[in-house]
């Protein structure tokens, strides 16, 4: 089982797997990577129920410091070690309150958005630039998206990326051909997509009940197709936050 279905499944061990996989990149010279393999698989454990345990303290420090390697090598990441590191930011964002300008009494905030807007546009033009597969752009169309709502909203920018992602959903379909594993791994992806537009709608300046259940839900029935344990962990209390708002 590859380190990306252990995640998805929410298997034991995908830690000390990542782990494994981590000091391997640093043997071999490859420190971003290595730490983008950290802080992808820290943000995972962070969101829905861990198999690890919840512990906020005890992953998120780590993650922050692999955030922050990152960020000091932000030139030389690919667009996906990009992709990985704008989900992390974009939830530390939100998790810190940065509309009230005060972390550590530092106006840093304004600098951080900035970076964001920036990287965002760098992530799509690297992902065209290296003929990223298209679930890999779509993904890209999306994190610009989370981020024009998150940092400048304007409403036509956020749906004509959300627009942009879909338009690539037959081609995600086909990217596997006829390897089955390929096939899985492309359908894997279409749930992380259809999850992150039904939450881009179900946001209150965006806000679409109907787009955000029908996005989630085919998320949540993909998942269930695939065993996807995580994303169903993930999926489900968002559905319920929206069925108990709508009441």
């Amino acid at each position: 089982m590859t380190l990306a279905e252990m995640m998805w499944k929410n298997q034991p061990g995908r830690l000390q797997r990542a782990r494994a996989q981590a000091r391997m990149a640093r043997k071999q010279g490859n420190l971003v990577s290595a730490h983008s393999i950290m802080l992808s698989a820290y943000y995972t454990i962070l969101g829905g129920q861990p198999v690890e345990g919840y512990h906020p303290v005890r992953y998120g420090i780590p993650a922050m410091w692999h955030a922050w390697c990152l960020f000091l090598s932000r030139n030389k990441m690919s667009h996906t070690q990009l992709d990985v590191w704008f989900q992390f930011m974009l939830r530390l964002r939100a998790k810190l309150g940065f509309k009230s300008g005060r972390i550590l009494f530092v106006r840093w905030y304004p600098q951080l958005d900035l970076l964001l807007l920036d990287g965002a546009d760098r992530e799509i033009n690297l992902a065209i630039q290296a003929k990223a597969k298209p679930h890999q752009l779509a993904l890209a169309y999306l994190t610009l998206a989370e981020v024009r709502y998150t940092v400048d909203f304007c409403k036509t920018s956020v749906v004509t990326a959300i627009d942009n992602a879909l338009a690539l959903k037959t081609a995600i379909e086909k990217e596997g051909g006829d390897d089955e594993d390929a096939v899985r791994y492309a359908k894997l992806q279409l749930i992380r997509i259809y999850k992150k537009i039904g939450e881009l709608y179900s946001r209150p300046a965006l806000r679409d009940v109907l787009k955000s259940v029908f996005y989630l839900t085919k998320a949540i029935e993909l998942a269930r197709e695939l065993d996807a344990e995580d994303q169903i962990l993930k999926i489900t209390p968002i559905l319920e936050r929206i069925s108990a708002e709508e009441k």
